[in-house]
């Protein structure tokens, strides 16, 4: 832990002088955490704003950075705290350009880091999906009566469909979240269920085709073991108890959930 701190103010001290990203001051070194989070969010909204992904400029320099972070934060700190906080939530969702200039960018840092580092992949598809699970879970993405409104569940579906469509994500389950969302649960609240449905919206627009094909041949949902992703709605469970009685199936992605 000690040498990891070491290399990363060895790295930060020297961002300010070697990169543009970085040079006006305000990469600090307490804490370097925070300070490598600025620098990311600085590379992914360079490769936006430019409008194109350059496998130096961004994807390598991505890499050196993410490298320093502490491997079980990131996820966490590169999707939720740099990616979805600070670039995702400033981009229109009907902006389907920006968010594939980011899916180019995170695709090329997976891939490099695989083949730099074969037996501990620097940022893996399994760490993006956690790291959007972080996300799921924040106030105004995740639906609850007694949090703040949703208003930033529309944009994570957006972008979350978009990875999926493009193979980033292998595994539908932010699909199945916001259909459990908005059609099986019951709000009383209109401008909830409106955010809500727009993402189920955006999924079907996107993927619709894949998403019927995995319904119809049945897809086990393989995220984490949460309860917040492995439940039915309530709606939905009053109708899986008329068919199955007490022995509920498990809330995968099923024809009959998708004919529900």
């Amino acid at each position: 832990m000690n040498a990891n701190k070491s290399n990363q103010k060895s790295f930060l001290a020297s961002l300010n002088r070697i990169h543009p990203y970085c040079n006006d001051g305000l990469i600090s070194l307490h804490p370097p955490e925070s300070s490598l989070a600025l620098a990311l969010r600085r590379i992914i909204s360079d490769a936006v704003v430019v409008g194109d992904v350059d496998p130096t400029t961004h994807v390598d320099f991505f890499i050196r950075v993410a490298r320093l972070l502490d491997p079980f934060e990131r996820p966490n700190i590169i999707v939720y705290r740099v990616l979805f906080a600070h670039v995702i939530t400033r981009i229109l969702p009907d902006n389907i350009e920006d968010f594939l200039i980011i899916q180019r960018l995170l695709k090329g840092v997976i891939q490099l880091g695989s083949v730099a580092t074969p037996r501990a992949p620097l940022f893996t598809r399994d760490d993006l999906k956690t790291g959007l699970s972080w996300v799921y879970r924040s106030a105004h993405v995740y639906p609850s009566a007694r949090c703040l409104p949703p208003y930033l569940n529309f944009t994570f579906h957006s972008f979350a469909a978009t990875l999926y469509r493009d193979g980033m994500l292998e595994d539908p389950v932010f699909f199945v979240t916001a259909m459990r969302d908005a059609l099986e649960c019951s709000w009383c609240n209109s401008y909830y269920l409106y955010q809500l449905v727009q993402g189920v919206g955006y999924w079907i627009m996107m993927c619709g085709e894949l998403l019927v094909a995995e319904a119809r041949r049945g897809y086990e949902l393989r995220l984490l073991q949460d309860e917040l992703f492995v439940q039915h709605g309530v709606l939905y469970e009053i109708e899986l108890s008329k068919t199955y009685g007490g022995d509920l199936p498990a809330p995968d992605l099923t024809a009959h959930r998708w004919r529900f």
